[in-house]
């Protein structure tokens, strides 16, 4: 029976963590503007270049993913009104950048010990259960962050981000323009106010 329940918990333990590791399919999203800045005035912005390399990336990430962001964020920007020009004649520009980091999560899920119990003899004895009920969990975190800075200025006026967990299997396309869309969803329109 012990090894039943053992079982058991070993399958909702496992089910956790598969819904766990579903549930990281999306990035985690924020966004911070300059509350002295009208974002809503500028009419066209600049793509600046885009990072020889991306911190804790290996070297070809931007070849891999550069392009599909940068195009992810010229056709947001131009479908909110915006304009791409040459930098000097632009209202802001824009600086895509990246990070990727490691990560390791524990978790204790607190079913593990001994068990055991008293016969007719007297106490048998203790035996530990053989099963682990701490999980690790290593990956690595990708950082993907969007700076809009006033061309006049050279301030930074607007950020946003996305984070979620890297995928082992390669760049994914659909992933990375979902996650500029949602990041720049909160970037106001051409000529909309945003004060």
């Amino acid at each position: 029976m012990t090894r039943n329940i053992t079982n058991l918990l070993s399958a909702i333990a496992c089910g956790v963590l598969i819904l766990a590791a579903g549930c990281q399919t999306t990035a985690k999203v924020r966004t911070e503007q300059d509350p002295e800045v009208d974002l809503g005035k500028y009419t066209s912005f600049s793509i600046l270049p885009l990072p020889d390399r991306i911190p804790g990336a290996d070297p070809g990430v931007v070849l891999r993913a550069g392009r599909t962001v940068k195009s992810a964020v010229l056709a947001d920007l131009t479908g909110k009104g915006y304009s791409e020009v040459a930098l000097d004649s632009a209202d802001f520009a824009v600086n895509l950048t990246c990070k990727v980091v490691p990560k390791t999560d524990v978790t204790d899920w607190g079913y593990g010990g001994y068990y055991g119990g008293a016969g007719r003899r007297g106490w048998w004895g203790a035996y530990p259960y053989y099963g682990s009920d701490v999980t690790v969990d290593s990956y690595e975190e990708g950082t993907l962050i969007i700076e809009v800075y006033e061309v006049a200025s050279k301030r930074m006026v607007w950020v946003g981000w996305g984070t979620a967990r890297r995928k082992e299997s390669g760049v994914d396309t659909e992933r990375l323009t979902a996650t500029v869309t949602e990041i720049l969803s909160s970037f106001p329109a051409a000529g909309g106010s945003s004060s």
